[in-house]
């Protein structure tokens, strides 16, 4: 066997371990995008980690985002209007 038959192959046999080794890598990745996939899409599966006030999937119920709080709209509305309502007097007393 000349050097040139033995170096193509070796060069046969590293494609040939790239090859299944890119393949194996591949199914494992599949096979595991399609576990997860079948646990959030049953939520029965989900359900001993449920936490009140979450969803099955674990999401809040209510988002952390920071809507506007109610008290403190009510509070500055009304501080706006016993200004409004001071402004009127002295302006009536002159």
């Amino acid at each position: 066997m000349s050097w040139l038959d033995a170096i193509s192959e070796a060069g046969g046999e590293l494609v040939d371990a790239v090859s299944d080794a890119g393949s194996t890598w591949v199914k494992g990745v599949a096979e595991n995008d399609i576990a997860n996939k079948q646990t959030a899409s049953n939520p029965d599966t989900a359900r001993p980690h449920q936490v009140e006030g979450q969803t099955a999937d674990g999401r809040p119920l209510v988002s952390n985002q920071g809507g506007m709080n109610t008290t403190y709209i009510v509070m500055g509305v009304g501080a706006l209007v016993l200004l409004m309502l001071a402004m009127m007097l002295m302006k009536g007393k002159k």
